[in-house]
This record gives C-alpha cells, sequence and structure tokens, in this order.
C-alpha cells in the first residue's frame, strides 16, 4: 500500500485558519439573523443587475442597483436596532460593498457607460495592497475599515447611482441629465481620492504592524 504523505506545514496553518475563520464567523454568536439575509440578498442581486446593464436595460439596472444600495444601508440599520449585530455581519457587510464596486464598475465598462481607465484606477490600489498583504500577512493584515474607508465606499456608491439614474431617466431636460451625469462622475471622483486616501491609510499601517511582528 502506498503510505499516505502527512499535510505540509502551510497545508495545516490554511486548513487551521479556515477552520478558525468557520469557527468565528458561524459558531461564536448567532448568525441566522434578518440583517445577514439581507446582505446575502444583496449579494445575490449584483449577477442581476450586471446582466440588466450589459444587455441595455438601464432602468432595470437602475433600480435593482438602488435596492442593493438601500439594503446597504438597511441590514445595518435592522442590526443595530434589533441589537442583531454578529460576526458574519461585521465580515459580510464590507465584503458585500467591496463585492458591489466589483461588479459595478466593470459592467459600467462593459456597457459602454465607463471609460475603462478609470476602472483601472479603481482597482489598482486593491490589487497592490492584496499582494501585499497576501506576501507579508499571508493574506490577512487584520486591518480595520477606517472612517475615510466608509465614506469613500458611499461616495463611490452615490456617485454611480446618479450617474446611472441620469443616463436611464433624463435625456431631456438637458441642465436635469447634465445635474444627474456631471454630478454622478463629480462625487465619484471624490470618492476615487478617498479610495486613495484610505489605501494609503491601509498600507502605513500594514508596514507598521509588519515590523513589529518579528519582535512577536
Amino acid at each position: 500500500m502506498r503510505s499516505q504523505r502527512p499535510p505540509s506545514g502551510n497545508q495545516h496553518d490554511s486548513a487551521s485558519r479556515a477552520n478558525g475563520l468557520i469557527h468565528h464567523l458561524f459558531r461564536e454568536d448567532e448568525w441566522r439573523t434578518l440583517p445577514n439575509f439581507i446582505s446575502s440578498g444583496r449579494i445575490l442581486l449584483l449577477p442581476v443587475f450586471a446582466f440588466l446593464l450589459c444587455g441595455g436595460e438601464l432602468r432595470a439596472a437602475a433600480i435593482t442597483l438602488g435596492v442593493v444600495f438601500f439594503t446597504d444601508f438597511l441590514d445595518g440599520f435592522i442590526a443595530r436596532r434589533m441589537h442583531a449585530v454578529s460576526n458574519l455581519g461585521r465580515w459580510l457587510d464590507p465584503l458585500a460593498d467591496r463585492l458591489t464596486i466589483s461588479v459595478a464598475a466593470p459592467s459600467l465598462v462593459i456597457s459602454g457607460l465607463l471609460p475603462w481607465p478609470i476602472m483601472v484606477a479603481l482597482f489598482l490600489p486593491d490589487l497592490l495592497l492584496g499582494v501585499f498583504a497576501l506576501l507579508a500577512f499571508r493574506g490577512n493584515p487584520g486591518v480595520r475599515v477606517t472612517p475615510v474607508g466608509k465614506w469613500r465606499t458611499g461616495l463611490l456608491f452615490v456617485g454611480i447611482a446618479l450617474f446611472l439614474v441620469g443616463i436611464a431617466w433624463a435625456p431631456e431636460p438637458v441642465w436635469a441629465y447634465d445635474l444627474l451625469v456631471q454630478g454622478g462622475q463629480a462625487v465619484f471622483i471624490a470618492g476615487l481620492v478617498g479610495h486613495y486616501a484610505a489605501s494609503a491609510h491601509y498600507a502605513v499601517t500594514m508596514v507598521k504592524r509588519l515590523r513589529v511582528l518579528p519582535t512577536l
């Protein structure tokens, strides 16, 4: 019989981290809450939005995105009011935010509504930080979302929403179209600036943590 090779150290560490994450998210507290179901529904709506937008159904796509953005507020509001904050919710909510941007931006590019360099500028900091976190911290630097990061996400959401509503509903009169589309572009650019500011803060925090690791 062929002897089974024992798992390597890296495999053992990965399995331990995965088991630890599962325990943290699903066993330390009650995860079957209404806010978590709302957050999960928000994620499931993202491919629907992408399909509608890329298919030219701008108004249906705008409505779907509006539901996604509203549920982003709703799940947190319900969690606080019902005292239903959970480990899974703290993990799921920012994940849903990042997935929303990650789906909305490429969909806008594919549909011809957003220049591709804007998408590159949006994803470049995340790519660099992700590579840094993977190499230096094995993917988990433990950096919390900052207020700047939250404002960044909100501005990106509002900018995309205004822009899409302007494109879908306000071809006439011209002033309404300009107000919504150009206003949305301005808010989106402000969010992009905030994105770089938040990313710079995360990078500095990660470097500081990396410097103290050998002494732990």
